[in-house]
């Protein structure tokens, strides 16, 4: 372990990457062990949201100097909502290992495997990140995201890749964005930002996305001039197409070439409120919570990460 940090938490989530992480999980232990010997390193297996934020808000008070998160987005964002309930000069760093089955946060700092997070660690690297506050205006729901809000057909497909192709990993975007398709109906919006002056009205859209970071999805470049500390986030939507240039416009996501393609609305903002008719399912960092209408707030330089 780097000479900055001496007592470790690792917070592991057995369920990442469809259970993929709990094989993965001895691998990265026993490489810990193996290279950092002198260090003592607590270990803890979470097995809901609450868990992981009730042994963050733990943690911050016992001699522990650094979270170790050994999952995807999902687990990395429910650690960061354990930190944000605690004074921000007391808040412990994060050293991310990639084991979920997308890691799309990880892909803007070139973090592929844990070659990649080690290397990185032992330069010391740390750098402060945005957050985003989501809060549902007529329920109780309120989230702090680190990297997407996926709403409309993006949140269609995480449902339908959930319930039926939970397993195959990253390639359950693939086949749940075939079947999704099938069923889709676009969404009569309505939206307010740049402190709530500039609007944006369309009875068909297809999708927005509210991103900290490029990517989502795990390959899907959604946001390409996203930066993680810049205080604001990057708003895609899709809107007002017909069907088969809708698909065309989603196949360029993987690389993010649909930014300027007719139908792409694409700004940056500090905020965002959203309605629509049928509500939105959210998806605040690839899970499936909280439901339309609601705000979004940029909360800069929260979070720091050894990255």
């Amino acid at each position: 372990m780097h000479d900055s940090f001496k007592f470790p938490l690792i917070i592991f989530n057995p369920k990442s990457g469809g259970g993929n992480s709990k094989k993965l999980f001895n691998k990265y232990y026993s490489f810990l062990k193996e290279n950092y010997v002198y260090n003592k390193i607590e270990v803890f297996e979470s097995h809901s949201k609450q868990e992981t934020i009730d042994k963050v808000i733990e943690a911050h008070n016992n001699i522990f100097d650094l979270i170790i998160s050994i999952g995807g987005d999902g687990s990395i964002s429910t650690i960061c909502n354990g930190l944000m309930k605690i004074n921000i000069d007391k808040r412990l760093p994060i050293l991310p290992l990639p084991c979920g089955s997308g890691n799309s946060f990880l892909k803007d700092f070139n973090i592929h495997s844990i070659k990649d997070s080690i290397k990185k660690f032992k330069k010391n690297n740390q750098t402060m990140v945005d957050v985003f506050l989501v809060e549902e205006i007529n329920g109780n729901f309120k989230w702090y995201c680190i990297n997407v809000i996926g709403l409309g057909f993006i949140s269609n497909i995480a449902k339908y890749g959930e319930e039926k192709f939970n397993k195959l990993g990253a390639l359950k975007y693939i086949f749940s964005t075939l079947f999704t398709l099938k069923e889709f109906k676009p969404y009569d919006t309505k939206i307010k930002y740049n402190n709530y002056i500039k609007k944006f009205n369309s009875k068909k859209v297809f999708f927005i996305s509210i991103s900290n970071s490029k990517f989502t999805g795990g390959k899907i470049m959604i946001a390409p001039y996203a930066k993680f500390n810049d205080g604001l986030m990057d708003v895609v939507i899709l809107h007002d197409i017909s069907r088969l240039r809708f698909l065309n416009g989603f196949r360029k996501v993987f690389k993010g070439k649909h930014i300027n393609d007719k139908g792409c609305f694409y700004f940056k903002t500090k905020d965002i409120e959203i309605h629509a008719n049928p509500e939105y399912l959210i998806m605040p960092d690839g899970e499936l919570e909280g439901k339309s209408p609601i705000k979004v707030k940029v909360i800069p330089k929260q979070i720091r990460f050894v990255i």
